[in-house]
C-alpha cells in the first residue's frame, strides 16, 4: 500500500491492509499516517517511507527471498487480526460503546 500524505489527506486506518493481514497476507505499506501504527500493533508486515520506491523495491525483494519472513509476518499478523481487529470484535466493540451511551444517562 504505498499511500501518500497530500496536504489535504493521509492515509487512516486502512482497513484494506487489515482485510490483506487477514487473509495471511504479510503486506507492505508506507509510513503514511495511521499504517505504521497499524502495522507495528498486528507486526503483519513492513514499512517504507512514502515516495521511496527504492526502499519499496527492496522491501519486496525481501518478502521474496525471505520465506520465514513471509510466514512470521503473516502468522503473527492474522492472530493479531483474528483477536483485535475481526468484524465480530469491532462489532462488539460498538455494541459495548452504545450500551455504555446509553447506561450514561
Amino acid at each position: 500500500m504505498p499511500s501518500e500524505t497530500r496536504k489535504n489527506w493521509k492515509e487512516q486506518f486502512g482497513r484494506v491492509t487489515i482485510e490483506a493481514i487477514d487473509c495471511g497476507t504479510p503486506v507492505i505499506c508506507s509510513n503514511s499516517g495511521e499504517i505504521p501504527h497499524l502495522i507495528n500493533r498486528t507486526g503483519g508486515g513492513l514499512i517504507f517511507p512514502e515516495a521511496q520506491s527504492d526502499i519499496l523495491a527492496d522491501r519486496i525483494v525481501q518478502l521474496i527471498e525471505d520465506l520465514d519472513l513471509r510466514r512470521d509476518l503473516a502468522k503473527k499478523g492474522r492472530s493479531v487480526v483474528l483477536k483485535d481487529y475481526s468484524n465480530q470484535v469491532v462489532g462488539q466493540r460498538f455494541i459495548q460503546s452504545i450500551d455504555a451511551f446509553i447506561k450514561a444517562f
